[in-house]
Formats: C-alpha cells, sequence, structure tokens
C-alpha cells in the first residue's frame, strides 16, 4: 500500500500550512491541528495513496512511499 509522508527540508524547516494538501484529499486523510505551530497531520489508515496532495504541494513537502 502506498502512503503518503511529510518531508522536512534538510535545514528542518517544515512545510508552510498552504492547505491546499488538506483542500484536495478526497479521503480525509490531511488535517492542520489547533495549534499554528504543529504540523499537519497525515492519517495514514486514511490514505489511500492517490497522490493527489504531492502533485498539488508547491514547496514538494510530500512524498509517496511502499509501507
Amino acid at each position: 500500500m502506498k502512503q503518503v509522508k511529510l518531508i522536512k527540508e534538510q535545514n528542518g524547516a517544515s512545510c508552510t500550512k498552504c492547505r491546499k494538501c488538506i483542500d484536495c484529499c478526497l479521503h480525509n486523510a490531511i488535517s492542520s491541528p489547533e495549534d499554528p505551530e504543529a504540523p499537519i497531520q497525515i492519517h495514514e489508515s486514511l490514505c489511500d495513496g492517490c497522490g493527489l496532495c504531492v502533485s498539488v504541494c508547491p514547496e514538494r513537502k510530500l512524498i509517496l512511499c511502499r509501507l
């Protein structure tokens, strides 16, 4: 099964939380916690590996990986 993972840049910078991945996810597998400092959350059990979020991420912080 392919699932999405959030990656960080080598300098540790996180995604900019533009919400494009959240808005496009058809399975509600990605959410944003109430804490603005917390990273987005990917609910692996809901992810079907379609890759739509990966394709819309402007910072390329998402990758598909086989688990």
